[in-house]
């Protein structure tokens, strides 16, 4: 019961921190905007992520053994690589076949930029949010509540706390978005929990927005004619519930 006690306020001062950092840094960034492209946003990015990883950072080196799920060593990049890669191998076949059926046609923008385009939202992406919100909600999060050992409750705590924060963060304007961000919590927690570290999800956290996001106006990068059922069913349902299929069985005990 204490340790039970303990935990929900260790999760409530984390919380609470991230919404109070979360808002005062929308606030600066949006008076304080790099002068670039995006600059509010990258400026957003900075700022979180240079607090959380650089607080995560600064616990790891004063408790050595307390974060065992981001070891900052040779195996990063490919489990960051492999997270991403996992999902793209599931939704550019899905979306291939909803245009094979005639669901939606895809276009690409062809452009001698869109390289550098894609790289830059990539790093939008990881700075703003696959890095810092795996850090915290995949990450101590989801280890405050492993206390009890129990295999799923880190795994659906994490993301009812996760759809908290984004309700509360102003990332929430519907049923839909709130079903979205709970789902999201859910497949990012399965991953965590079967492969034991935070890059993994990063990877599929950041590959998954990333595409999402390259679609919209803003970034054209590509786009589909009609986008919802890509959108919808190719770049989320049909990966998801694959990953989710998949790994369903293996979450256990950590």
């Amino acid at each position: 019961m204490r340790d039970g006690l303990r935990a929900l306020l260790w999760i409530g001062i984390l919380t609470t921190g991230a919404v109070i950092l979360w808002r005062a840094s929308l606030s600066l960034s949006a008076k304080a905007p790099f002068p670039i492209d995006h600059g509010e946003r990258l400026a957003f990015g900075v700022t979180v992520t240079g607090i959380v990883a650089g607080l995560s950072c600064a616990m790891s080196y004063a408790r050595p053994r307390l974060i065992t799920w981001s070891p900052l060593d040779r195996r990063t990049f490919s489990q960051t690589a492999s997270g991403a890669a996992a999902y793209a191998a599931l939704a550019i076949p899905a979306t291939a076949t909803l245009a094979w059926i005639g669901l939606t046609d895809i276009g690409l923008t062809r452009s001698s930029e869109t390289a550098l385009t894609l790289a830059y939202l990539l790093l939008l992406v990881l700075l703003s949010e696959a890095l810092p919100e795996e850090l915290l909600f995949r990450g101590w999060i989801m280890q405050a509540l492993e206390k009890d050992r129990s295999p799923w409750k880190p795994v659906l705590g994490q993301a009812l706390v996760f759809s908290l924060f984004a309700w509360v963060v102003g990332a929430v304007s519907s049923v839909t978005d709130a079903s979205f961000i709970a789902c999201f919590g859910i497949v990012l927690g399965i991953v965590r929990a079967v492969t034991g570290t935070i890059w993994t999800s990063v990877g599929l956290h950041l590959a998954f927005i990333t595409a999402q996001q390259s679609a919209l106006p803003s970034w054209a990068i590509w786009g589909g004619d009609p986008h919802p059922p890509v959108q919808i069913i190719g770049l989320t349902i049909l990966p998801f519930s694959i990953i989710v299929g998949i790994l369903y069985g293996r979450v256990k005990p950590s």
